[in-house]
Formats: structure tokens, C-alpha cells, sequence
């Protein structure tokens, strides 16, 4: 999640049974590989929305996000990671991590059901020296 996070940084997350995801929010889930380790990431994209990834433009549902930093020589040069365009199932998100070019994410294991969302990370409370709120 780097420059978002850094190694070392402590949040705060907060639980609620009533979130509604929101695409851009910054969330703990637990990951299917093993879900007594939490990982933290950003919501790229909603239930039914679709994901495509070309020439590293980020687009849901036909609309550009971004552009992402990816190093090609890891990935298939027109998939990075995901079979396009890929539908986001109902009641899951899509996660991208900030860091696209080393990030474990969506691309790999797939959405993610909501009910797998802890929280929305909030806030950098340690070190003192980066305490604040998570954009």
C-alpha cells in the first residue's frame, strides 16, 4: 500500500456491521489464503461494476480511474493479472493495493466477498510522525 502505508504503520479500522464499500475506501479484509492475517487494501470497484486493465489505464465500467505502475515484466502484457473484463459478483469487491507493481491483490485471488471486510482504515495512529487520516 505504499506511499499510502508503510511498513511499521498502525491503524485504526473501524468495525461496523452497517458499512456500506464504497469505492476508493481503504479496508481490512481477510484475504482467502488465510484469513487470521489481515490485509489492508483499496476498493477499486463495486458489485456488477466491471474491471479492465489496458496498457496500465485502470477502467470501471468503461471509465478511466487511473494509471497504474506496473512493471510488465511480471504480467502478460495486456492482462496484468485479470481476465478482462472481469464482473465484480454480487456482494464482493474488487481490491487493488496502492503499490500495483508488488501488491498481492483482486488480480490474483479474486473479489472478495463484502462479508470478508473488517472495516474501513481510518486513520495512521503510529508512528507519531505519520499519525493521521488515511487517504
Amino acid at each position: 500500500m505504499e506511499p499510502t502505508l508503510l511498513p511499521g504503520d498502525a491503524l485504526l479500522v473501524r468495525k461496523s456491521r452497517k458499512y456500506i464499500p464504497k469505492r476508493g475506501d481503504v479496508v481490512a479484509f481477510k484475504p482467502p489464503e488465510d484469513p487470521t492475517i489481515p490485509f489492508v487494501m483499496r476498493i477499486t470497484a463495486l458489485s456488477n461494476n466491471t474491471v479492465e486493465i489496458k496498457d496500465r489505464i485502470l477502467y470501471v465500467n468503461g471509465q478511466k480511474i487511473q494509471q497504474l505502475d506496473f512493471e510488465t515484466k511480471n504480467y502478460p502484457p495486456d492482462s496484468y493479472g485479470i481476465e478482462e473484463p472481469y464482473l465484480v459478483p454480487k456482494d464482493h469487491v474488487f481490491l487493488l493495493g496502492d503499490n500495483s507493481a508488488n501488491s498481492w491483490d483482486s488480480r490474483f485471488f479474486g473479489a472478495v466477498p463484502q462479508s470478508d471486510i473488517i472495516g474501513k482504515a481510518y486513520k495512521i495512529y503510529w508512528p507519531l510522525s505519520r499519525r493521521g487520516p488515511i487517504k
